[in-house]
């Protein structure tokens, strides 16, 4: 996936908006998501996923 975004920017297959964008999306909507459906089942919950090093 790094190398796919590194790629598209360097190609220039994606404006700095659209960047900005697809971020806002990832961050503020996908993440805590992906957080969240962690957390519900208690039994297969990692605590080293919230852990940013």
């Amino acid at each position: 996936m790094l190398a796919l975004g590194f790629t598209a920017r360097v190609c220039r297959w994606i404006t700095p908006q659209q960047n900005e964008g697809a971020k806002t999306i990832v961050f503020q909507v996908l993440f805590p998501f992906l957080l969240m459906t962690g957390v519900r089942d208690t039994r297969s919950f990692d605590p080293d996923v919230l852990y940013f090093d």
